[in-house]
């Protein structure tokens, strides 16, 4: 009972704190993204958003290319070299005129129907030794199997429930939707639930904070499937297009 208790508990934590925001702890899926991204190279962040993870490129050195839906903005376009405003689902979406060294699609594929054909396209503008790297959150986190034995499964605003979201992932499911488009896994990471969004303002960055991530990291690792807040995959094309 404590730990049932204790889930219900952090779900509304996370739904509270699932702002689509830089999540600044050491092992949180933007700074995991970020650490797989060699200096100076060129960049498509599909679903940049508002240019969360673009600004951090742009201070690797990168040249970042960002598609998505939203209007151009002078706040985070400043950061690319280009932005291209796409609808995510459209035939044709992606910039066929330059290759690039990685694709970024993070927190993404979940909330589109035709997800086999962005990774069709992505794979075609991938350059011969380039990069997909693909994030998702995991359904199967322990929270949501307790939210299950109590009969509870609410969509909500954000968070890995969000109500857009048409289509929910595990670790499994995913790995084999990115594989059936052709690429191949070469790196597999893990991120924490975010607690420095749990806390207030004046403990997100303390030292606390800083143990329990580090407490829980150490469980990630020790079974994924069941504590993994998100899943990261670093793969490359497996077939010429």
């Amino acid at each position: 009972m404590p730990f049932l208790i204790m889930g219900i508990k952090v779900e509304k934590f996370l739904i509270m704190s699932a702002i689509y925001t830089y999540k600044s702890n050491r092992y949180s899926s933007h700074n995991q993204i970020l650490e797989m991204i060699a200096s100076g190279a060129s960049v498509l962040d599909v679903g940049c958003g508002r240019g969360v993870l673009s600004r951090h490129l742009a201070l690797m050195g990168c040249e970042v290319v960002g598609v998505d839906r939203e209007e151009e903005d002078a706040s985070f376009a400043r950061y690319m070299k280009s932005y291209i405003r796409r609808d995510l689902e459209a035939p044709v979406l992606l910039p066929s005129e330059q290759s690039f060294d990685y694709v970024i699609a993070a927190d993404i594929l979940e909330h589109l129907r035709n997800r086999q054909h962005l990774l069709k396209n992505i794979a075609d503008v991938l350059a011969p030794q380039g990069f997909l790297i693909a994030s998702t959150g995991n359904i199967a986190l322990f929270v949501y199997r307790l939210l299950l034995l109590i009969g509870r499964f609410d969509y909500r605003e954000k968070g890995i429930l969000d109500e857009d979201h048409v289509r929910l992932f595990t670790l499994s499911s995913f790995s084999s939707e990115i594989e059936r488009a052709g690429f191949s896994i070469v790196e597999r990471r893990y991120t924490p639930i975010p607690f420095e969004r749990v806390f207030p303002d004046r403990f997100a960055n303390g030292r606390c904070v800083e143990l329990l991530t580090l407490l829980y990291q150490t469980m990630v690792r020790i079974w994924p499937k069941m504590f993994a807040y998100q899943v990261i995959l670093k793969v490359k094309q497996t077939r010429s297009n």
